[in-house]
C-alpha cells in the first residue's frame, strides 16, 4: 500500500518541487506475526532511504508508528473487556484517541514542519 501510494503521488510532488509523505509502520516483534513484522520493518527501511532520495527534490518523507488506539477496526474480533484490560496497563489509564493521532499527522504534513525529514515518530506512553 505504501509503495503504491508513493508511486502515485511522487511524480506530482516532483513537478511541484514540494510534498510531504508520512508512511505508517509499527507492529513488529509480536509472536506468531513475523511476516507482518517483517513487512513493517521493510517499510521502515524503505522510508528512510526514500527520504534521502526525495528530500533534495523538496519532498519530505517521515514515518509514523501509531500507538494502540481504541477504534472499531478489529474490535468485533477482540474478547470482551480487551480494551479495559489494556487501559489498566497504561500510565494514562486510557487509549490514544484517533483525534490525537490526527493532530500529529497534521503537523507532519503541514508547513510548520519545515525541517523534519527521515524521522520515525512514535507516540506512546507505555
Amino acid at each position: 500500500g505504501s509503495l503504491n501510494m508513493v508511486q502515485a503521488v511522487v511524480p506530482h510532488m516532483i513537478s511541484r518541487k514540494y510534498g510531504k509523505i508520512v508512511n505508517f509502520s509499527g507492529g513488529q516483534g509480536f509472536p506468531r506475526d513475523s511476516a507482518y513484522g517483517a513487512s513493517k520493518g521493510a517499510v521502515d527501511s524503505w522510508s528512510m532511504s526514500l527520504s534521502k532520495e526525495l528530500l533534495p527534490l523538496g519532498i519530505y518523507v517521515n514515518l509514523f508508528l501509531p500507538p494502540a488506539a481504541e477504534t472499531n477496526l478489529g474490535s468485533k474480533h477482540l474478547p470482551p473487556g480487551f480494551w479495559d484490560n489494556i487501559k489498566k496497563m497504561t500510565p494514562l489509564k486510557r487509549m490514544c484517541a484517533p483525534e490525537e493521532v490526527a493532530r500529529i499527522i497534521a503537523f507532519m504534513v503541514s508547513d510548520a514542519n519545515s525541517y523534519m525529514a527521515a524521522q520515525l515518530v512514535k507516540i506512546d506512553v507505555s
